[in-house]
This record gives C-alpha cells, sequence and structure tokens, in this order.
C-alpha cells in the first residue's frame, strides 16, 4: 500500500543571482514499511527534497509546483495547526548534524519532552519521560543518559538520540537525512544496522538521504538517483548494483570502496554539478557525461521505464538514436 506519493515536485530558492530551481518535476512512490535511498552529489537537492515533504522551506524557499500526498492527505494544502499534527506523528526527520540539532544547555530528557510536549501538549512531563526511556531501551542506551548534557555522549550517541527523537510519536515515516556523515565507519555501520532494526521493529517507512551508494546498499529496498535537482534513475536496490544505466550511476558505483580490488588509485567524476540558477536546455549531466552526443546538449530526456520497474532519463534509451 502506498504511503507517500509525490507528484511532479518542483522546489525554488530566492538567491541574488536569481531563481534557483533547486528540485524540478520530481516524482516517486514509497509504500508501507519500504525504504527509499535517495543518492546524489551535494548539491543535487537532496536536502531541499526531503524539507519539502514535511514543507518545512526556509524563507527563501517555496515549492512551486506539484503534489505531496501522505497518507492520503495532501501536505502542501495543509494549515499550520495541521502540519504540526502531520510531523512527529505521521512523518520525522533526522538532520545530519547532531550537534547544531541538540541544545549543549538542555539534557537530553529535556529534549525529549519539548519534542513530544510540542506535539503533544496533554502529554505531561513525566509520561514523556518514561517515553523517552523506552526509546533509549530500543536504541541500545541507558535511561540514564536523559540526565547526560549532550557534550557527555560520543557522536555515535548524539546520532541515536536524534533518531530516538526521530522516533518519539511513532511516525509512519523516517526521512534521515545524511545521518551518518560525521561519523567513522565502524559507527555508521552500527547506525545503519540500528535504522534496519528500528524499521522491521517498528514497522516504518524510511527515506535514507546520502551521496553514498555504499551505505543503502543494504538498508534500501530502491534507490533514486538525483542530479541537478532531478530523478534521473529509479529502480530497485538489487537493479541498480546490477544494471546502472544512466551514466552517472555508473560513475557513481565506480567510487564505492572495493575490498577486494588491487586497486590503489582513487575513482572520481570529472566536472562540477550544474549551476542550477540558470537554464539548461538537454541534458543536465551532458557537460561530465561519458557518452554524451549532440541531442544530449539541446533536448531534455524524458523518464521512461526501461525495465519493469526500472526508470531512468537518458537518450541513451529512448530510441531515439545518436
Amino acid at each position: 500500500m502506498t504511503l507517500l506519493e509525490v507528484q511532479e515536485l518542483s522546489v525554488s530558492y530566492r538567491t541574488l543571482k536569481g531563481e534557483l530551481r533547486a528540485v524540478q518535476g520530481v516524482s516517486f512512490e514509497l509504500g508501507e514499511q519500504e525504504t527509499l535511498g535517495i543518492v546524489g552529489e551535494s548539491g543535487c537537492g537532496k536536502s531541499t527534497l526531503g524539507l519539502a515533504l514535511l514543507n518545512l522551506m526556509p524563507p527563501q524557499g517555496r515549492v512551486t509546483h506539484g503534489k505531496i500526498m501522505l497518507d492520503g492527505q495532501d501536505v502542501l494544502s495543509l494549515e499550520k495547526e495541521e502540519l504540526r499534527r502531520v510531523r512527529g506523528k505521521m512523518v520525522s526527520m533526522i538532520f545530519q548534524d547532531p550537534m547544531t540539532s541538540l541544545n549543549p544547555v538542555k539534557k537530553i530528557g529535556d529534549h525529549f519532552v519539548e519534542a513530544i510536549r510540542a506535539h503533544t501538549p496533554d502529554v505531561g512531563r513525566d509520561d514523556a519521560l518514561k517515553r523517552a526511556a523506552v526509546i533509549l531501551g530500543q536504541l541500545g542506551m541507558s535511561s540514564d543518559r536523559l540526565t547526560d548534557y549532550p557534550h557527555q555522549l560520543s557522536g555515535g550517541m548524539k546520532q541515536r538520540i536524534m533518531i530516538g527523537l526521530g522516533l518519539a510519536l511513532d511516525p509512519k515515516l523516517l526521512i534521515a537525512d545524511e545521518p551518518t556523515t560525521a561519523l567513522d565507519v565502524v559507527i555508521e555501520a552500527q547506525i545503519l544496522d540500528l535504522l534496519r532494526q528500528l524499521k522491521g521493529s517498528l514497522k516504518l517507512s524510511m527515506i535514507l538521504i546520502t551521496h553514498n551508494l555504499g551505505i543503502v546498499a543494504e538498508v534500501a529496498d530502491k534507490i533514486a538517483i538525483m542530479y541537478g535537482g532531478e530523478i534521473f534513475e529509479l529502480a530497485e536496490t538489487r537493479a541498480i548494483f546490477k544494471k546502472p544505466l544512466f551514466p552517472y550511476t555508473q560513475l557513481l558505483l565506480k567510487l564505492v570502496p572495493n575490498v577486494a580490488s588491487e586497486s590503489t588509485s582513487l575513482e572520481w567524476i570529472p566536472g562540477s554539478p550544474p549551476d542550477l540558477s540558470t537554464p539548461i536546455a538537454g541534458c543536465k549531466f551532458s557537460a561530465r557525461c561519458p557518452f554524451v552526443f549532440d541531442r544530449c546538449r539541446t533536448e531534455r530526456p524524458a523518464q521512461r521505464e526501461v525495465e519493469p520497474g526500472h526508470r531512468v532519463a537518458c537518450h541513451l534509451y529512448d530510441g531515439g538514436g545518436r
């Protein structure tokens, strides 16, 4: 059953250079208890997309087109108080840097009390702390940590607390924006394993936003490849790794570390992401694509289903020829 449906979503920011089109025509669906990995370089629109799903755009940003249907509700049409009820209870978001998200002068327990009572003011402080203790147990942490301040916790523990705050109101959908960016590989593996366990035990749907395909390999059911504010490839995880279609996806896969490889050289993608404040006539990846031909520079490719459940926007697969 579909929990989230995004239809032709476009988001822009007002900047000194003019309108920056951060997200353009994004569409996808997410089922109940399903995990979608959204992968792409910095500046491709991943985090903006995550914020738009909660209608949490900053003052200079706005949704210019599209629909976001969450469990049958149009998120973009909800009034402020209705949004408050949806956020936290229906959908919650974990941000990438717990150091900037946790208040250094507040105890961990106070963070939970504030988060719970902001959406359910009828819940008392003691009941909120009891709920927090249960959540910490699910995260593998002692309830004694509720009396600690953020500086008394390690980076991994802080990220667990952020996950716990996201789960405080038992949402159906959890959006995790680069949840392991500031962590070492051992703690990163533990956090990903925790997310996988929570998804199963709490029957969650998840959106995992990252720049690293390797992170979503064992967590996501489907992967969406974003570039220049658009989704250029969308398929089941196994299909993305077995037969990537879009040239950018193929290059991203080469960046995933392979311990079995004897090569000691570092892979990289030449060039830079496009300037989204400037209109681009053709494919946004054409300036960096190893397979580019004339049509790519002048005509924008439409997304099409090349194989069952595997969609791609690329002139290599639209039958138009080179």
